[in-house]
């Protein structure tokens, strides 16, 4: 873990790992009202029920990165998401520039390689790369997962033989 991360989180959590699950309805409102050098800023698209949309809104804070949040529904705003993401998918991040991100790995490889070696989550290259992309992808295989079968549960509520 970069050491500016490790002393943010302590700062920030203290040493209850859970806590920044609580604060992640706090986010958008707190970036909502920064802007970029450039006068804009990013857009994250998408509830923070997801653990995609939630993994960007967390690595976008620890980094400090300022960005307005809007929680669309892949159901209730399909028809507003596809104006930015033709897969009507979240997470989505609209750059300031207007491009827009799909894909919460890309969109964290994007602001891992704006935030430059010393501020990346994730190492440049080598071994160290390697690990933590095995951990990455573990863990967003089991969400994932779970995503699947929580809408599996919730579509389908009697199994079938």
């Amino acid at each position: 873990m970069p050491e500016f991360l490790e002393k943010k989180l302590k700062a920030e959590y203290g040493n209850n790992p859970h806590a920044i699950y609580g604060t992640m309805n706090k986010i958008g409102a707190m970036h909502g009202n920064k802007e970029t050098a450039k006068g804009k800023r990013m857009i994250l698209i998408g509830q923070y029920d997801s653990p995609f949309v939630r993994r960007v809104g967390v690595a976008m804070r620890l980094m400090g990165v300022p960005f307005e949040h809007r929680p669309w529904s892949t159901f209730g705003d399909g028809d507003k998401l596809a104006a930015y993401n033709p897969l009507r998918r979240v997470p989505t991040l609209v750059l300031d520039d207007g491009e827009a991100l799909i894909e919460s790995s890309a969109i964290l490889d994007h602001l891992d390689e704006a935030a430059g070696p010393d501020r990346a989550l994730i190492p440049r290259s080598g071994h160290a790369r390697r690990a933590a992309l095995r951990i990455v992808s573990l863990a967003t295989g089991m969400a994932d997962k779970a995503v699947a079968l929580f809408y599996e549960r919730a579509l389908h509520p009697v199994a079938s033989d």
